[in-house]
């Protein structure tokens, strides 16, 4: 997750990442395609060969401090660039944990369920920060719809024949009511070239060509997890990484943010003569 920056994205050498100890810079992440592997019983923002986002550190051993890299207002619609090394259909989403409400723990649990809304594919960038045009018949970079049966969904447009290095552009909304000096986004992007995700089959069935060809339509198997199924998990897919046949290839990152209540953000004073004005006109 290109943005906001993401604990793999400022550990790569272009941004915060070094290969000489230095305090509060990261080891420099020469994998950072690599966030397939995760261990949940520790976070949940994936593990490579060069860092552990769960447990991150810095370059010299010590913790790495909670820094957010975006300041947000509860409800805010933010954007969410995504750059992708590698291009297997499937969709992102987006999760948040409020940390000071978790004692600092960001595992699956806290996650579950706290979903920020897909709202609009704003387009697909270069790496040069040139917008595609959705017009282009070698690539149809078309716009994602919304999905409605499943809403936390931003679906990544051109298929698998786009290519590599893009930066997906979405804009999700947070949810009203979340805030804090500490607040973790959990990236998910999860792929449908192995099983189709819950959902695919009627979402690509209302949309035209070439549409179609953004998904595997050939996959009659279904990504789902036998716990999913009794209904004694929330997530149908596995938290640690781990695919096969029904179940797909997963990727995980995290990002730090800060979020503001509305209110907080009004001078006290001023909320209580605001909450004390008298009408200026007959009440109807």
């Amino acid at each position: 997750m290109a943005s906001p920056r993401s604990r793999n994205w400022l550990s790569t050498p272009g941004q915060d990442g070094v290969n000489t100890a230095a305090s509060g810079k990261p080891n420099a992440e020469y994998c950072e395609h690599c966030l397939n592997t995760n261990d949940p019983t520790a976070g949940s923002c994936s593990v490579t060969s060069y860092n552990d986002y769960n447990n991150w550190v810095d370059s010299t051993g010590n913790p790495m401090p909670f820094t957010p890299q975006e300041v947000y207002t509860e409800g805010d619609t933010i954007n969410v660039s995504s750059n992708m090394a590698t291009h297997h259909n499937g969709h992102i989403e987006i999760i948040y944990c409020g940390l000071n409400e978790s004692g600092g723990v960001y595992t699956p649990i806290c996650f579950d369920g706290n979903y920020l809304t897909f709202v609009e594919d704003v387009g697909v960038y270069n790496a040069q920060g040139v917008l595609m045009d959705p017009a282009d018949p070698s690539k149809n970079w078309l716009k994602m719809p919304p999905d409605s049966s499943y809403p936390e969904r931003g679906h990544l447009s051109a298929g698998q024949s786009a290519g590599f290095g893009y930066y997906y552009t979405m804009t999700f909304k947070l949810p009203s009511g979340v805030s804090g000096d500490q607040i973790m986004l959990q990236w998910t992007y999860i792929t449908a070239n192995s099983c189709s995700p819950y959902g695919y089959i009627e979402y690509f069935s209302n949309l035209s060509n070439p549409y179609q060809s953004y998904w595997s339509t050939g996959l009659s198997a279904i990504c789902t997890r036998s716990c999913y199924e009794d209904g004694t998990c929330i997530s149908a897919f596995n938290e640690d990484g781990e695919r096969g046949t029904n179940m797909p290839e997963r990727f995980f990152d995290c990002a730090e943010v800060r979020s503001f209540l509305v209110t907080a953000l009004v001078p006290q004073p001023l909320l209580q003569r605001l909450r004390l004005q008298p009408l200026n006109r007959p009440l109807q």
